[in-house]
């Protein structure tokens, strides 16, 4: 811990309680998240779609992970948003890019079908550009993804920004934040792990 920054005490609501307080506040986009409310979040979201999914497969319940999938957009989106703001970055500015791009795709595909339809055979050229703006939409998302994740996993600036005041300083929370986010790509190793050996056994 840096020698000028305050360590104060704040009260643990838990893992459990971080990820109530993130769907509680879903619509919220002010104010700062800190490593330990964003990750707890996240851990206990994949948990509940592993599961649902566990129960979507053996009832047959093919709608319940699209259900809780859509359930979790906007509590992401919100405390995503604020995890940027305590790195005093925008996450409108990093989206907006790969935003137009996904839009620029859809109309292509979208006006390229009608043409296919109409016409019956696209041209060549049209085709090329169909495909380029795909991978180029593909290539800029695991960019932007990647830039994100670093922003996630860094410490929150240590003083007052433009979205709102430091989150005051507790190792202890900032510890069990630590811990969190590496349970979370534990868990999400173990789960590709595990997909993998079952597509094994399928195959």
């Amino acid at each position: 811990m840096s020698e000028n920054v305050e360590e104060l005490k704040r009260e643990d609501v838990g893992v459990w309680g971080n990820f109530v307080k993130c769907i509680t506040e879903y619509a919220n986009f002010k104010g700062r998240a800190d490593r330990y409310e964003y990750w707890s979040f996240l851990l206990v979201k994949d948990v509940i779609l592993f599961v649902a999914g566990m129960v979507s497969g053996y009832f047959g319940i093919s709608w319940l992970v699209s259900i809780c999938g859509l359930f979790f957009i906007l509590p992401y989106l919100g405390v995503l948003s604020r995890r940027m703001h305590d790195q005093d970055k925008s996450l409108l500015r990093y989206l907006m890019v790969p935003l137009l791009l996904l839009v620029l795709f859809v109309l292509i595909t979208f006006f390229g079908g009608m043409a296919e339809y109409i016409f019956g055979q696209l041209p060549t050229w049209f085709v090329v550009i169909q495909k380029a703006s795909f991978y180029i939409f593909v290539i800029v998302f695991l960019v932007v993804s990647l830039v994100l994740l670093y922003y996630a996993v860094r410490c929150g600036e240590m003083k007052d920004n433009q979205y709102g005041k430091q989150i005051p300083f507790d190792e202890r929370l900032n510890e069990k934040g630590r811990m969190v986010m590496i349970a979370y790509f534990i868990y999400y190793l173990a789960i590709m792990f595990i997909g993998a050996y079952m597509t094994g056994i399928n195959v």
